[in-house]
């Protein structure tokens, strides 16, 4: 069973996973791939630098991920080049990682924009509040309040994930009752 999560940047999707993999489910990041893949030499650096340019890279060769990211906040169009070059080789080794899991759960930030909720057996959407997550991204990223609202901006509403969702998990309280959610959760749907 594969088992997607997915949410909001902010959110707490990556604190839901962590707590899945203190309590032994195995989770596939699909940003860790796509960082790992964006490596030099790897596929996808290769096909973002033909396309982006070499300007998006520092001097020693690795790509301008700071650089990178505000290209495509301010332009749409760019951001869509960005997944279409991306996507499908990320897709491709979360498939391959996924084989022969008896069940495996999936990090994926934007599991409905690309699509990839038919991969998936159930999906998650982890939810918080606009305020704590513009704190929280904030804090982590030392962004200015603006530009994690551009990062919010920039992805599929809330309200659309739920819809899409087969269960939500809210994530405004503390990490005992996180836990508490997230386990209760995974019983339910694994039972």
């Amino acid at each position: 069973m594969i088992i997607g999560v997915t949410g909001t940047i902010g959110s707490g999707k990556s604190t839901v996973c962590s707590i899945l993999r203190e309590h032994g489910y195995e989770v596939i990041d699909a940003d860790k791939i796509h960082h790992q893949l964006m490596e030099i030499g790897n596929v996808i650096y290769t096909d973002v630098v033909k396309h982006f340019g070499e300007e998006i890279l520092n001097d020693d060769k690795t790509i301008n991920r700071a650089y990178l990211r505000s290209v495509i906040l301010n332009d749409k169009n760019k951001k869509t080049e960005l997944e279409n070059i991306s996507f499908s080789h990320i897709l491709s080794k979360m498939k391959e990682l996924s084989l022969n899991k008896e069940t495996i759960f999936w990090e994926v930030p934007l599991l409905f924009e690309a699509g990839w909720d038919k991969f998936v057996d159930v999906s998650i959407v982890v939810v918080a509040n606009e305020q704590s997550i513009i704190e929280r991204v904030m804090k982590r990223s030392n962004l200015s309040a603006e530009e994690v609202q551009k990062f919010i901006n920039a992805q599929m509403p809330v309200n659309e994930k739920i819809k899409n969702a087969n269960y939500i998990l809210e994530n405004d309280t503390n990490m005992i009752e996180l836990t508490r959610k997230v386990l209760n959760l995974v019983k339910q749907i694994i039972d």
